[in-house]
């Protein structure tokens, strides 16, 4: 599990490299700024649940500190936004004041939600590819025992499903497994091809 500091400035450092578009973008700590951190974890962790206080909070925190600061112009540039400005006290004092009234979203939507992503654990279903997709079997029966029939399903399809009609008629099936246990091993075992 990360540590709730390194959490902090890789988020804030996500936030940094989507709004400035600059993917180089590195932040580095300093001891005043650990310590600002950690004046923001005991000062939210009074207040929630300190289970919540993870990956989401902090996205939607610095979504609410970035859209604030978006292009504000300081002494120090446009679009400038140091580290302290986000989690510092002004900053905690702020968010308190106004995060319950309404937040409009003026930084890219889909921003806050690339970021969450990154530091949750969601993981993907593969259960969706367990199941018979119509459209996929429409083009498998087009291809199906055509010369270019395995090529095409190793380029486009989730490849040898046991429950699949083609698949179970299709002459390429034993080469079509194979493919599949070698590329998508844990999908392989998943459709209890073995």
């Amino acid at each position: 599990m990360k540590k709730f500091e390194d959490l902090c400035s890789e988020i804030y450092q996500e936030f940094i490299r989507e709004i400035t578009l600059n993917p180089d973008f590195v932040v580095y700590l300093k001891d005043a700024d650990n310590k600002t951190i950690e004046k923001f974890k005991n000062h939210f962790q009074s207040k929630i649940n300190k289970s919540s206080l993870g990956a989401a909070f902090v996205v939607y925190y610095c979504e609410y500190q970035f859209n604030y600061w978006r292009d504000m112009k300081t002494k120090f540039g446009k679009n400038v936004i140091y580290f302290s400005w986000i989690f510092g006290k002004k900053a905690i004092v702020r968010y308190d004041e106004y995060h319950s009234k309404i937040f409009s979203r003026n930084i890219r939507q889909d921003i806050g939600q690339k970021i969450l992503a990154k530091f949750t654990q969601a993981k993907r279903s593969v259960d969706f590819f367990l199941k018979i997709n119509n459209v996929e079997e429409g083009e498998k029966h087009r291809f199906l025992n055509k010369e270019e029939g395995l090529m095409w399903c190793v380029q486009n399809t989730s490849l040898y499903n046991n429950l699949s009609k083609n698949c179970l008629m299709c002459l390429s099936a034993i080469n079509c497994k194979e493919i599949l246990k070698n590329n998508f091993p844990k999908l392989y075992k998943k459709r209890k091809l073995e």
